[in-house]
């Protein structure tokens, strides 16, 4: 039974808690009310503990549907742990089998490969053996001739001897006479294993790896105008096309291709040399030889000379000789006067800024006119002191209009496009005194503003980029060019080139005041020539210079003069399409077309390769008894001998005392007698008569002679016996070697597929 609450103040007398104040959250007597609580929300206690009685069973309910959802949901999460767990197993088996069916594909290209291993190890080992049995049966034929020929030479009389030839003939008959080379790669397997990481799928349809024959460096191909001629400052090139073992192109990324050439005192003697891999098996190579001089040209793969190499190369001196010029002082038509700038485009059409006429003619390669543009004024398309002029790429031609200090652009046909330089900022201002023009690798015009003492450089559409000179670094600068991440300027009033990175910091400088070999005297125009080198238009020494990127002078071309090839203050150059350089003079009012004076021709060679005027008799004798046919120096037939050994009726052996040679014209033989006195004052006047014992001492030299030989034959060949047991045995071991190779790599994936 539940006992009452009774209050627990001390003056109250222990009133029992009827109530509740909902103001103060605490239960309360009636005294309680009277005294402390008036005006309170008071309720009677047995209301508010009804109902809290409601909200502690909702609540309490509440807790054990909450208490039983985490037993269930615990009770889940047990599930969900052994299900994982499972999961987990299930997933390892099947990776387990997955793994193993990789394996399975893996070991089984291993067997594959290895049964490969063992299949060209054993066929080069067939192929040698065949080889040293076939040199071994050659050996017991060389030494049973050579007992049969010392056994008949040692025992017999001077007219035996002169018999003994054909004896010999016989012995020695069938016995293989050329020296044994060392073993014929074709029958060597020379091979590497070259892995092959790609997944599952690639192992299954490729194998996890290839047995590929290696490039055979004494197998490639070799073959260009470069390896047997050059010109100094010109390009060369030649082609090498790399194979295997059996003669094919073949491409391996791992070839290594080196190229190195040097002069007779072995110093390197070109520009750097480019290799251009084209990554089938062809490398094309391209060289530049600074000098005339006498050079080596090594090639190697992988370490190995290619077949040929070295290769001797005779450099000529650079020379230009004059192709074509025109022009002529006049204003008419295709006629010059003061002509400065040049350039030309993709379809070498040559535009000229015809300075005294103030207009820009326009010519085609061999010179013949085509249109012109402009006349004197300053209006739009008018020009007053034309200087500098370029070609862009979108085909407009760039003028620098001098005076009227502004560039004006015009189309290919030579229809105005476009004027800046005149307005906008100080930046964008040109000055009237402009020179040479030209286009970077971006597109955009570069202008040598002389007046300001600067090179500003602007977009296609006029618009100011930067400028390179500033803090006095340029006193006059003519022209400007770019080539690769340099700016080269010439600086005329300095007599100097000026070279500066594309964001105008100053790199270095060469040149300086003077008339010799690399010195300048107000240096105009520059041209990067198709082989990568710098030419100056050195206009106060009235010549062409030419110098390698870095200054070094290379050539020079040209004097003062007004006669074919001569200069008359040369202002310009531009290349044409086939490399011929076009160079403007502004005193002889002509142009001149300039082109590389091309070596003498060597002999030409007859269809077996070889110049026959350099063949000696001994060679032609060679080489016709290749084709099974003898011929002498002077193409006579040259006959064999034959003995005869029965005398003649009438004849006695013993009385052998001559040796005869008749030439017969219907059998191609010298046929050799054995005649006696009698015979020979009747019978055969006619024929060359020598003695026995002459005969039979030159007969012996011969057979002594052939004896060594074949003595040296012997020993060739117990040599490449010895060698092909050594090829035998590193045959061998090339098989362990690549089948731990192999090993090693399945090793390796095994594990990388384990992990």
């Amino acid at each position: 039974m539940k006992r009452p609450a009774f209050c627990p103040k001390e003056d109250h007398n222990k009133e029992e808690l009827k109530y509740f104040c909902k103001d103060c959250e605490t239960p309360v007597c009636q005294i309680c009310v009277t005294v402390e609580h008036g005006g309170h929300n008071i309720k009677l206690i047995k209301e508010g503990a009804e109902r809290q009685k409601t909200e502690i069973k909702s609540f309490i309910e509440k807790q054990r549907h909450n208490l039983q959802a985490k037993m269930n949901a615990v009770s889940r999460l047990d599930e969900d742990c052994a299900r994982i767990t499972q999961q987990g197993e299930d997933v390892k088996r099947e990776i387990q089998t997955f793994v193993d069916k990789l394996i399975a594909v893996i070991e089984a290209n291993k067997k594959n490969i290895f049964t490969e291993v063992d299949k060209e190890t054993s066929k080069s080992i067939e192929s040698i053996t065949r080889r040293k049995t076939e040199i071994e049966r050659q050996m017991t034929a060389i030494k049973l001739s050579l007992e049969k020929a010392e056994k008949l030479f040692t025992r017999s009389t001077n007219a035996e001897i002169v018999q003994l030839k054909k004896s010999s003939d016989t012995i020695f008959e069938g016995v293989h006479q050329i020296e044994p080379t060392d073993c014929d790669p074709e029958l060597v397997a020379q091979f590497v294993f070259v892995e092959n990481y790609k997944l599952f799928n690639t192992v299954k349809t490729e194998q996890i790896g290839t047995l590929k024959k290696p490039t055979k460096a004494s197998h490639c191909d070799i073959e260009g105008k470069g390896l047997e001629e050059g010109i100094a400052l010109r390009e060369a090139h030649f082609t090498l096309t790399t194979k295997d073992t059996e003669g094919r192109q073949c491409y391996n990324e791992r070839d290594h291709v080196t190229v190195e050439i040097r002069d007779e005192q072995g110093r390197e003697c070109t520009s750097e040399i480019q290799i251009n891999d084209c990554k089938d098996g062809l490398y094309q190579v391209r060289y530049c030889p600074r000098h005339p001089v006498k050079c080596q040209v090594t090639v190697k793969v992988n370490g190995e000379h290619v077949r040929d190499s070295p290769f001797a190369v005779q450099v000529t001196p650079f020379q230009f000789k004059p192709v074509l010029s025109f022009g002529k002082v006049g204003s008419s038509k295709g006629i010059l006067r003061l002509p400065w700038g040049v350039a030309v485009n993709a379809k070498d059409e040559i535009a000229v800024t015809d300075l005294g006429n103030q207009r820009v003619q326009i010519f085609n390669s061999e010179g013949n006119y085509l249109r012109s543009l402009g006349r004197s004024a300053t209006k739009e398309g008018e020009f007053n002191f034309p200087t500098g002029i370029t070609y862009h790429n979108n085909g407009n031609i760039f003028v620098a209009d001098n005076d009227n200090g502004r560039i004006q652009i015009f189309s290919g046909k030579g229809k105005y496009v476009g004027t800046f330089g005149k307005g906008g900022s100080l930046d964008s201002r040109l000055s009237n005194s402009l020179r040479g023009l030209s286009v970077d690798s971006d597109g955009n015009i570069i202008v040598a503003d002389s007046g300001n003492r600067l090179i500003k450089i602007f977009s296609p559409d006029g618009n100011f980029l930067t400028k390179i000179g500033k803090q006095g670094s340029l006193t006059n600068p003519v022209h400007c060019i770019q080539y690769e991440r340099y700016l080269i300027v010439s600086d005329r009033r300095k007599h100097c080139i000026k070279v500066f990175d594309r964001k105008g910091n100053f790199q270095y400088k060469f040149g300086k005041k003077g008339g010799g070999n690399g010195e300048l005297s107000s240096p105009c125009d520059l041209l990067v020539n198709k082989s990568g080198h710098l030419m100056v238009c050195d206009q106060g020494n009235h010549r062409i210079q030419v110098f390698e990127l870095n200054g070094k002078f290379l050539g020079k071309f040209g004097k003062k003069g007004a006669n074919l090839g001569e200069f008359n203050n040369p202002t310009s150059l531009a290349v044409l399409s086939n490399g011929q350089i076009v160079v403007c003079e502004a005193f002889n009012h002509l142009f001149i077309f300039l082109g590389v004076r091309e070596p003498k021709k060597s002999l030409k060679k007859a269809q077996n390769g070889i110049c026959s005027t350099e063949l000696p008799a001994s060679v032609l004798s060679l080489t016709s008894k290749q084709t099974g046919q003898y011929h002498s120096a002077d193409n006579r037939l040259t006959n064999c001998l034959r003995l005869f050994f029965q005398p003649k009726n009438g004849m006695q052996a013993s009385q052998f005392y001559f040796f005869s040679e008749k030439q017969e014209s219907k059998e191609p033989l010298i046929k050799v007698f054995l005649v006696s006195r009698k015979f020979y004052g009747s019978t055969i006047k006619s024929t060359v008569n020598k003695l026995i014992k002459e005969e039979a001492e030159r007969q012996k030299t011969e057979i002594k002679s052939f004896i060594e030989k074949q003595r040296h034959n012997l020993q060739a060949k117990i040599n490449a016996v010895s060698r092909l047991d050594e090829e035998c045995a590193r045959l061998i071991q090339q098989g362990e070697d690549v089948k731990r190779e192999i090993q090693t790599f399945i090793d390796n994936f095994i594990a990388v597929i384990e992990v």
